[in-house]
């Protein structure tokens, strides 16, 4: 009620809705509208304030990490690297390959 009609700024307009993110992919509403502590893992869950686009990743079922993945290409012949992408910690490989081929797919277009 507070802040009811009260334009936000743009930074405090994302404060905002990084707080709601976080908070909601934690919680899990009843049919009788009781609200509880979800006892999931929320799909593409925000796991950083700071770097809101870090995510949770693993190499293996044993090797886990946070952050981003590197993916490359290279050139076989002269080992040189094409292109390099940064993609979230939870993304598939394949998620990067038009981008990495991209240069190798207009040349024969």
């Amino acid at each position: 009620v507070v802040l009811e009609a009260t334009e936000l700024t743009p930074e405090v307009n994302q404060a905002a809705h990084l707080l709601a993110t976080v908070v909601g992919q934690d919680l899990e509403q009843d049919d009788d509208g009781t609200f509880h502590i979800a006892r999931r893992v929320a799909k593409d869950r925000v796991i950083s304030t700071v770097d809101p686009e870090a995510r949770h990743g693993h190499k293996t079922t044993h090797h886990k990490f946070d952050g981003y993945k590197g993916h490359i290409a290279i050139d076989p012949d002269s080992e040189i690297i094409t292109c390099a992408i940064v993609t979230p910690g939870n993304a598939g490989d394949a998620s990067a390959a038009q981008d990495l081929i991209g240069d190798l797919l207009e040349d024969q277009g």
